[in-house]
């Protein structure tokens, strides 16, 4: 394939016959294969949709399939993904050609490669691709490599590890025989494991003492393979390093993440990290992170190819042949109908009836906004055609990337409690963008649950951000924990309830030791098996939403509750280490800090924040000139020239069981204000503040 570099000059050409629904390509130029590595013999025949992938932007997409709809040009850039995976910036303008009767009969798309031009700015911050003290690649070029690699994994079903190498103790090296020593140890350790790596994976050193390794392209078993694989790398290390005349023996520990398991390349990170932090803690010099039940991209039966069937889907959505099965949802306290869930299917007897087929191509084919609004109106029609009462509430699935923009359901919408429901892998993986989505919905007067919380307190500190009115405990997930896990859950989601009114219901209820155990975690609603037959009064169980007014800042939003006072800078400083400790003790905390120097990230709070990092679901810096990951685990957002928290310094922490917030104000050279506060609903509107700009 051409360089990418040459391509920028590229204009590739394609033609996809307008008469024929699934819009198939019937041309591709030579620049069109060179810009993309694609054969014309390849996409013919298939919709361009095909070089679509996990980054690209739903927006533009929506754009580019609007302008189909009304039979018009547009323009616009997106995200694509070429043959071998890597993505690239599309500058793409579509245009219908039409017969002499108005007919369209083609649709032509002319491209061309500007990534250059959409990371000229990102590059100036940029570091080198590789580390300099051992040649291997940097955290940047790892997490590109990611990337890459889990788009070919999810189209050529594949898999991939992720390995996470930490030498333990190894500051007593350089404390003890000096940085030299260290370095010279730290080149070696990189030679033996890249000596047991194969040329297509990518070993990395992604922190002073930590290696990381990604496994690509596994045909099966990536979990195997990795375990297979750490036992050599740590035979390697253990032989004892020769620096400076001197001897010295190190230990390691290796943590693994796998894909499928974990579907998102931070979510990847996040268990491998996980996995590393165990095998330190429990003495075990190895461990596999093993995921949680989550819903997943790939469906579980391997006869089915999501791609075969976009066609079909397309059928499916617009002859609006989507149904609904109604499962009840009652409360425990007297057995009586709260609401319904509605879980959608496909036609019967079709290859899409099931919802995880019917989910899977639809993510598949990048029409999940599509299903989402049929699932929708289909929830009403079953609603409607089960004669159930105005105001029952309805439960219907959605994902993040439609949360809040979905249109009305008509008329007849308006008649039921509708409760967009959304899964909490989608909200980890995804946090501005389902906060800022809930926002929407619940200003419209909506209300919305979070579904599949159980496996642990990780990401319950993104709730909050939300007010869910609804919190959906799934029981297979809770009783894999021990007795001691189930009741730390307990009392988080409690606290979550009492904090913003959440109710809790748990779902998979099947025999009466379940309804016991959900009603321990102080659950009032429930779904499942044991209630399939539930008959009773329905009626709505609404929780008024008033959308809180927004802060333009964190002191803005302390101050509002609590006023600042005037305090000398070594008393801030004080204040905001306290701050970070308690969120480093914290369980799944976000947090979000404004740093108005970089200089204020020495090692200790490096420290403190990676360590929090690795349990978090959300750790970002606000500043300038911070770098996209400027602490290992922390998203770097820089500031823009005329933002009003430039200069300034705020920590905002917020977790199922604890929330706080601190802001300073410089006053002059020796005296600044220090504004602080845990009210709750202070703290979220200081974090709500400073999401819009991540």
């Amino acid at each position: 394939m051409t360089d990418r570099a040459d391509t920028e000059s590229v204009t590739g050409l394609l033609i996809a016959d307008g008469s024929d629904p699934a819009l198939p390509i019937v041309f591709a130029s030579s620049g069109f294969e060179l810009v993309t590595g694609y054969s014309a013999a390849e996409v013919h025949g298939q919709n361009p949709r095909f070089l679509q992938g996990p980054d690209t932007d739903p927006r533009a997409v929506a754009t580019i399939r609007q302008a189909i709809g009304e039979g018009r040009e547009a323009a616009t850039t997106v995200l694509n993904y070429r043959a071998d995976g890597t993505p690239f910036w599309n500058e793409l303008t579509i245009a219908p050609e039409r017969t002499e009767r108005g007919e369209i009969v083609r649709w032509v798309a002319v491209m061309r490669d500007v990534t250059d031009r959409m990371q000229q700015a990102a590059r100036l911050h940029e570091l080198s691709y590789f580390d300099r003290l051992t040649g291997l690649a940097n955290r940047e070029a790892l997490h590109d490599a990611l990337r890459s690699a889990l788009h070919r994994a999810r189209v050529h079903d594949r898999e991939c590890a992720l390995m996470v190498i930490d030498l333990e103790e190894f500051g007593h090296v350089n404390r003890g025989h000096g940085r030299e020593v260290g370095d010279v140890v730290l080149r070696e350790a990189a030679d033996r494991l890249q000596s047991l790596v194969r040329p297509n994976d990518t070993l990395a050193r992604t922190d002073g003492d930590e290696f990381t390794l990604l496994l690509t392209d596994v045909p099966d078993n990536a979990g195997e393979v990795a375990l297979e694989l750490s036992q050599r790398l740590l035979a390697a290390l253990r032989e004892p390093f020769g620096a400076d005349g001197l001897k010295i023996e190190l230990r390691a520990n290796v943590g693994i993440g796998v894909f499928p398991g974990a579907m998102t390349t931070q979510e990847l990170v996040d268990h491998a990290q996980r996995a590393v932090d165990i095998a330190r803690d429990s003495g075990r010099p190895v461990h596999l992170f093993e995921p949680r039940p989550a819903r997943m991209l790939v469906v579980a039966d391997e006869a089915f190819d999501p791609r075969s069937y976009f066609d079909e889907l397309g059928d499916v959505l617009a002859g609006g042949t989507i149904t609904c099965e109604l499962e009840p949802v009652v409360r425990l306290s007297d057995g009586s109908i709260a609401g319904y869930e509605a879980l959608a299917r496909g036609p019967e007897g079709s290859a899409l009836h099931t919802p995880m087929r019917l989910r899977a191509c639809a993510e598949a084919a990048g029409r999940l906004e599509q299903l989402d609004w049929a699932c929708r109106r289909a929830a009403v029609a079953a609603a409607e055609s089960a004669g159930l009462p105005d105001g029952t509430t309805l439960y219907v699935n959605v994902t993040t990337a439609t949360l809040g923009d979905l249109p009305d359901a008509g008329e007849a919408g308006d008649r039921f409690d509708i409760v967009l429901d959304v899964a909490i892998d989608d909200v980890e993986a995804g946090a501005a963008d389902a906060v800022r989505g809930a926002a929407r919905w619940q200003a419209r007067g909506g209300r919305i649950a979070v579904d599949d919380v159980g496996a642990g307190t990780h990401a319950l500190g993104l709730l909050p951000l939300m007010s869910p009115d609804v919190v959906k405990l799934d029981l297979t997930r809770i009783h894999k924990h021990a007795p001691s896990e189930r009741a730390r859950l307990a009392a988080a989601v409690a606290a979550l309830g009492d904090r913003t009114g959440a109710q809790v219901m748990v779902e998979a209820i099947e025999s009466d030791a379940d309804l016991v155990t959900a009603q321990a975690l102080g659950a009032k609603l429930g779904s499942g098996r044991l209630f399939k037959d539930a008959a009773g009064k329905t009626g709505p169980s609404r929780r008024s939403v008033v959308p809180p007014s927004p802060a333009s800042d964190p002191f803005a939003a302390i101050t509002a509750v609590s006023p600042a006072r005037a305090v000398a800078p070594p008393v801030a400083a004080e204040a905001m280490a306290l701050a970070e400790l308690r969120a480093q003790h914290g369980d799944g905390v976000v947090v979000l800090s404004v740093i108005s120097d970089p200089e204020l990230l020495d090692g200790e709070r490096c420290a403190r924040l990676r360590a929090i990092a690795r349990n978090s679901p959300l750790v970002a810096l606000f500043g300038d000139n911070l770098g996209s990951e400027p602490v290992a685990g922390a998203t770097g957002v820089q500031l823009s020239g005329d933002d009003d928290l430039r200069g300034r310094w705020s920590l905002v922490v917020l977790g199922a069981d604890v929330a706080l917030a601190v802001a300073v104000e410089e006053d002059g050279p020796d005296s600044c204000r220090l504004a602080q506060t845990t009210d709750p609903s202070a703290v979220v509107a200081a974090a709500r503040s400073l999401l819009p700009r991540l």
